[in-house]
């Protein structure tokens, strides 16, 4: 049985990433309250992969809100998660502009209300494919960044573009590819997502071919895909967990995982839709690429 989702919250069960986005309250210091000054842009960034992106971008001097878990921006103060936005600290950050993934969720009345009445200008940016990343790094660019910033951006593009390039005679050397985001509950990446995408773009055959983003499989699902490769998205991992993971995935039994065809993409920010797929999309050609001809 799957059982399908496609928000980006999805990827959290991963345990690891758990570990890797724990809850970082730093209070930082609060600026006095008063407007902006004119032309000032204070970013308040309630996501940690578009954090990633405005670090990539050049323009973290330009934040002074941060999501709960995202430990990129060193010294300034959360205001909350998509769990619980803290209304009040965020109007005490003066914000000009807030940079949201919100999916297609209707945003927090209190949010939009509080964004009328103060002037901020609201971003919810989707990101969820690989052309959906680029877009955002773009859009990031060009609301809080100035001209510098923007061609940074299409230098970060054309980084992602390459990170995703076809690796020629993969597709033999890995065959059928299953990206795996979590173990307990089993987590596996389906079409739309940027981790199935970058398999297919480096020229090997990602599976599941039908689905959601990311879906929750039952280990006979996988079984039965029986897969000629598994990669495992693991940011931050370490050699004692790699071996916690392989001696689980070896419980099922997985033809790729016996023969030793499994590749872990531990680039930090692996498991985030942003700018950090450049690093992880090396990883990830690497990997494939270095596996044995033959199966």
């Amino acid at each position: 049985m799957l059982r399908s989702r496609r928000s980006v919250p999805g990827l959290v069960s991963w345990v690891v990433v758990a570990l890797f986005l724990s809850a970082f309250f730093a209070c930082g210091r609060q600026p006095a309250s008063g407007a902006a000054a004119a032309g000032e842009v204070r970013a308040v960034v309630l996501s940690p992969a578009l954090g990633r992106i405005v670090r990539d971008l050049g323009l973290e001097a330009a934040v002074v809100g941060r999501h709960g878990w995202d430990r990129g921006f060193e010294g300034v103060p959360s205001v909350g998660d998509q769990a619980a936005i803290d209304y009040e600290r965020l109007r005490r950050v003066r914000p000009t502009h807030v940079l949201l993934q919100w999916g297609d969720r209707a945003l927090p009345a209190r949010l939009v209300e509080l964004a009328e009445d103060e002037g901020w200008r609201l971003e919810n940016i989707e990101i969820l494919s690989l052309d959906e990343i680029g877009a955002a790094t773009r859009r990031v660019a060009s609301a809080i960044g100035d001209a510098s910033a923007r061609e940074r951006a299409e230098e970060l593009v054309a980084a992602l573009e390459r990170a995703a390039r076809e690796r020629p005679g993969l597709r033999e050397r890995a065959g059928r590819v299953v990206s795996i985001y979590g173990i307990d509950p089993l987590g596996v990446a389906g079409p739309g997502s940027f981790t199935h995408e970058l398999v297919e773009r480096a020229g090997a055959e990602a599976a599941p071919a039908e689905g959601a983003a990311f879906i929750s499989m039952d280990p006979e699902d996988l079984r039965r895909l029986d897969p000629d490769t598994v990669v495992v998205w693991a940011p931050g991992i370490g050699a004692a967990e790699e071996r916690a993971i392989e001696e689980r995935l070896g419980r099922l039994e997985l033809r790729a995982v016996l023969e030793g065809r499994v590749v872990f993409v531990r680039s930090e920010g692996a498991l985030e839709p942003s700018t950090g797929m450049i690093e992880a999309g090396e990883e990830l050609g690497e990997g494939l690429g270095a596996l044995p001809i033959g199966r």
